[in-house]
Order: structure tokens, then sequence, then C-alpha cells
């Protein structure tokens, strides 16, 4: 298997021995394997809550680990590699978690109140782990604009059913990168959102007229 490496200038991952760029559905591909290994961990750590293996603050701390895992890694992969995060990466990050913990709070306090069944409960716990998808786009958009790209444009799933408010997004077009609504943010879909972003730098040379 070829090896990955980034490249800054096109904002894409690249196979380090042809030099070609990896199609943004591997990349995709990678986020949801991510995604799909966090609802595993969170049902598991529910799991073992619902067998009486764990005490309820040890479950919370355990999920609010694994939330923490896989933000990171999700932030990671958005930003091009390690060496590439700044702070304002894992300010992002770090914001988004503070909401996954409050809702967590209120999990627990249900689950402490006996107010779920163990199905309800397995449930609410994967939903978590969609969370990463708002991560992912953010660090992504703060990402490209450090690389110098100036514009975004959001774009649907194929496969996805996508509300009224994403729909709203695309019909936008070509925006500032600054203003682009990163998906599972501001929409009816929330961090279940499906949708994309497509980033392009600007040559304002080529726009002006001679002098």
């Amino acid at each position: 298997m070829s090896e990955i490496g980034y490249n800054p200038r096109a904002g894409r991952y690249v196979y380090t021995d042809t030099k070609r760029f990896v199609p943004q559905a591997v990349i995709q591909s990678l986020r949801e394997q991510e995604e799909r290994r966090l609802e595993v961990r969170l049902q598991a750590h529910t799991r073992l809550l619902a067998s009486g293996k764990l005490h309820l603050a040890e479950w919370q701390l355990r999920m609010g680990e694994s939330l923490r895992d896989l933000h990171l890694r999700t932030m990671t992969l958005a930003a091009g590699g390690k060496d590439r995060l700044t702070a304002q990466h894992y300010g992002a990050a770090g914001y988004q978690l503070r909401r996954q913990f409050e809702y967590l709070d209120g999990f627990a306090r249900s689950l402490h109140a006996g107010n779920l069944t163990e199905k309800q409960a397995l449930t609410r716990a994967a939903m978590y782990a969609s969370s990463i998808r708002v991560t992912f786009g953010r660090s992504e958009q703060i990402s490209r604009a450090t690389e110098g790209f100036a514009q975004a444009m959001r774009g649907l799933d194929a496969g996805a059913n996508h509300c009224p408010d994403c729909i709203d997004h695309v019909t936008e077009g070509w925006v500032s990168l600054e203003l682009i609504v990163t998906p599972g943010t501001n929409c009816s879909c929330r961090q279940r959102c499906r949708c994309w972003v497509r980033y392009r730098r600007v040559n304002l040379s080529r726009r002006l007229p001679a002098a």
C-alpha cells in the first residue's frame, strides 16, 4: 500500500510514490471509519455500565476519554497531519468537546434517574460519535485558511437526505472562506450532516483589468 503525505499548497493528501492526489472519498472514508470506531467504543462502555461492571462515574470518564481521543484524531486528519496543528485547531476541538461533555453530563443524569432503557442508552451513546464530523469540518476550514485558500463552497452527499438549511447553504455557491458554514453547524441535520466543502484559491491579478 502506498504511503500518504500532505501537500499544503494543494490542501490535499498525496500518494508519496506517485505524487497523485488521494481521492477525497478516501479521506472521507477514513473519517467515517473513525466515527464507527468511536460508536463501537461508546456503546461498549454503555454495555459495561448496564451489566453492572462499571460505576456511573467510571462510565462517564471512559466516555469522555474516548470522545477526546477520536476528536483529536479527526482534527489531525483534517489538518493534514500532527505537524500542521495549531493552537486554533486545538481551540476549535476543545470547544466542541466542551459541548459534548455538557451533553454527557445530561446523559449521566438521565441514567442515574433510571429514565432510559438499555436500548435507549445504547442508541444515545452511539449518537455522540457523529460529533467528530463538526470537528473535522472546522479543522479543515482552519487549515485551508492557513494555507492561503480564499473561497469555499458547500456540496451535498448524493446518497444522503439533506435538510432545507443544507440546500440553502449549497445554493450560495462560492463564498469567502471565513463565511462558509461548515457541515454540522447552522442546519437542522446538526452533527449528522453529511455535506462536504470544496476550497479554492483566488488569484486577484487574473480578475483585475490591466492598468
